[in-house]
């Protein structure tokens, strides 16, 4: 599909007979913002946008700090996607999170609300792991997520990624070949970065 839309592009600039110079410049300008939309026009515009975390407490046992680790290098990624948002900053919501120890039975919209927020990011980590349960050999690093976008004032959905999952490596190894978890972790958190960003520009801010 993506092939045909540059071809279309491309046809576009040639047809208003612009100045065979500057073509390859207005085709190239065309494809970019075909990949790359304006973050002024895009998503989220110039709206304040909390990123939220959630992990199950039996993840969160093995690994409490990994709400804070993957909602932190998301946050990132999106503050350079969309330059003319603000986003509030994951130490803001920490704060606000251990002084309202309740919020994990709070709506998504309500913790967007509190945080003067007008949109909420909510990604919803399932699974997380860096190797097979039951003390197993197999070293690999999975990573699986819901993900959803709701406006805090009207609770309303506004995109949605079903159940999506991250890996690496790819072929699990086997604790002979040993590598360190915080390796692991690092790069299954970077694979996720990679797959949810794709996903989200192609359909939520194209």
């Amino acid at each position: 599909m993506r092939k045909w839309l540059v071809l279309l592009c491309l046809l576009a600039v040639f047809a208003v007979g612009c100045n065979p110079v500057a073509a390859p410049f207005m085709a190239s300008e065309a494809i970019r913002k075909l990949f790359h939309p304006d973050p002024a026009k895009g998503a989220f515009g110039e709206k304040t946008v909390l990123v939220l975390t959630f992990a199950p407490s039996k993840v969160l046992q093995v690994h409490p700090d990994l709400e804070y680790e993957v909602g932190s290098a998301l946050l990132a990624e999106m503050k350079e996607a969309f330059p003319k948002a603000t986003f509030v900053s994951a130490s803001t919501l920490r704060d606000w999170q251990a002084k309202n120890l309740n919020w994990r039975g709070m709506l998504t919209h309500e913790i967007g609300k509190h945080l003067g927020a007008d949109l909420v990011l909510d990604l919803n980590i399932t699974t997380f792991r860096t190797r097979e349960g039951g003390g197993s050999m197999v070293q690999q690093g999975v990573l699986a997520w819901e993900a959803q976008v709701v406006e805090a004032a009207t609770e309303k959905r506004l995109w949605r990624m079903g159940e999506s999952e991250a890996r690496w490596p790819k072929t699990p190894r086997y604790i002979l070949n040993d590598v360190p978890e915080a390796r692991i972790k690092h790069r299954v958190v970077a694979r996720f970065i990679e797959a949810f960003m794709g996903r989200f520009l192609e359909e939520f801010a194209g």
